[in-house]
């Protein structure tokens, strides 16, 4: 069932956390320059799993003052302050990412859009994941966290639009059958009934 007035479970930061460290992983493909720009996200890295975020956050941001264009190293920095609980700092670092990556980047969307919505940005996370699924319709997660958070803001029509197009790319699931069957009713356009005779039969 979806939530009725309550944020998903992933609007936390704790797992927002884990969902940019998973992200930085995707990364990898971003070099860093020279060997002390590795020494200081290493050093960085040790900090945060220290615990000692603001550490890492003061670091991080003495290296961005002389490489600005280092992006893993500002991803980190978003990362630590994630953990260090100031969710907005954290969406603008992202969002200088987003910019020079020219709104392209999936994994700086997906960021993006899940601190918004664990710090109550809906709309800036509804934003974000909409562009990440023009830029990747086949994302699930994504479009589950994107139908999640319009039923969230009531937006039961576009809901239902958005779970209907993954039904429309053979994303089937009991999970999105269930889904499909509420958003069709809480849309008022129709009565649920043949996605719920699809979650009843499907394997």
């Amino acid at each position: 069932m979806l939530p009725k007035g309550e944020r998903p479970a992933f609007a936390s930061l704790s797992v927002v956390a884990l969902i940019l460290v998973f992200c930085l992983q995707v990364m990898g493909c971003t070099t860093l320059g020279t060997q002390r720009l590795e020494r200081y996200l290493a050093q960085g890295n040790a900090l945060m799993g220290a615990g000692d975020h603001e550490g890492a956050i003061e670091l991080y941001r003495s290296v961005l003052q002389a490489h600005p264009q280092q992006r893993k190293i500002r991803y980190n920095l978003a990362l630590a302050f994630v953990q260090a609980g100031n969710p907005d700092a954290a969406l603008e670092e992202l969002s200088r990412l987003d910019a020079q990556a020219d709104h392209r980047n999936v994994t700086y969307l997906t960021a993006i859009g899940g601190v918004a919505a664990a710090s109550g940005k809906g709309g800036r996370a509804i934003e974000a994941w909409k562009r990440v699924l023009e830029l990747d319709p086949l994302d699930v997660k994504v479009r589950e966290l994107l139908v999640d958070e319009l039923a969230r803001q009531q937006a039961f029509s576009e809901a239902y639009r958005y779970a209907a197009e993954a039904f429309r790319l053979g994303q089937f699931s009991k999970e999105l059958f269930a889904k499909l069957a509420e958003l069709e009713v809480r849309s008022g356009s129709g009565d649920g009934n043949s996605w719920k005779l699809l979650e009843e039969n499907h394997t």
